[in-house]
């Protein structure tokens, strides 16, 4: 239930597993997940598909059983919650073919979580409604969600703007009506150091994966809250899924955990 991974040999692989040895924290880990997975076990959940495609003939209900996987040979990165047989599906599937408690179910996500982790491990309240609405890029929201992203993945600046993100951002920046010139990526990075100034010296230090190791401490947190409520989640990274009569209850479970771990007010959002 507790994996240990090395770091990647090459790109696009998953490093190998580590064996280590058991201290009272791990024990403690292990405990919450094998908590959660005996609800789980013995919770109401079916995968009812509406159609006959043959996509749905693979997905076992029964298969709910999750792990932690901690990375590159240590415990304080990444954490994630994996497993279950709702992890790997279509978005619309789970949506439209997952009952608990005999409800369909609806989703809720925790918004902005990168960016609002890294004030918190600063000290600092958010100064803003949307960390991704940036002067200069406020008509590119997802490409300049997956650029800061990409500062918050790597230890050192970018030397060019990631191929995946290129069209998904300006060729020209304008600023308040002014063409401040073209697209180049130091231009656009200095646009979210600039407006994320109080946090601007924790980008490019690869605070991503000690961010999700947080992000991953919430969401067991949250899990184990609903839980003592009676209630059935299915967790997915920073997300999860429960009964539409139980979202408020999720709502405010997640709120809770976020600020019981960070210090600070977290935001969620419906999906």
């Amino acid at each position: 239930m507790i994996v240990l991974k090395a770091p990647k040999a090459r790109r696009g692989e998953s490093g190998e597993r580590l064996d280590y040895e058991d201290t009272p924290e791990r024990d403690a880990l292990r405990e919450e997940v094998r908590r959660i997975n005996r609800w789980l076990a013995d919770a109401d959940i079916e995968y009812a598909p509406l159609d006959t495609h043959p996509r749905h003939a693979a997905v076992d209900a029964q298969d709910r059983a999750l792990r932690r996987v901690f990375i590159n040979g240590v415990f304080d990165q990444h954490g994630r919650l994996y497993g279950g047989f709702w992890e790997n599906l279509r978005s619309q599937d789970r949506k439209d073919c997952i009952l608990i408690d005999g409800e369909a179910v609806t989703a809720l996500d925790y918004g902005q979580m990168g960016v609002r982790l890294m004030y918190a491990h600063a000290g600092v309240a958010p100064h803003f409604e949307d960390a991704y609405a940036i002067p200069g890029l406020e008509q590119h929201r997802e490409g300049t969600k997956k650029l800061i992203n990409a500062m918050l993945n790597v230890s050192k600046p970018l030397a060019k703007t990631p191929s995946d993100i290129r069209e998904l951002l300006p060729v020209r920046i304008v600023v308040n009506g002014h063409d401040i010139g073209g697209g180049h990526i130091k231009s656009l990075t200095k646009l979210v150091t600039d407006f994320h100034h109080p946090v601007a010296h924790l980008f490019h230090q690869g605070m991503a994966l000690r961010g999700m190791r947080q992000e991953s401490d919430i969401m067991v947190r949250v899990l184990l809250d609903l839980i003592n409520q009676g209630i059935t989640a299915l967790p997915i990274h920073d997300g999860l899924l429960v009964a539409e009569s139980r979202a408020a209850a999720a709502e405010k479970a997640m709120l809770r955990a976020f600020e019981a771990v960070t210090g600070h007010a977290g935001v969620v959002k419906l999906d």
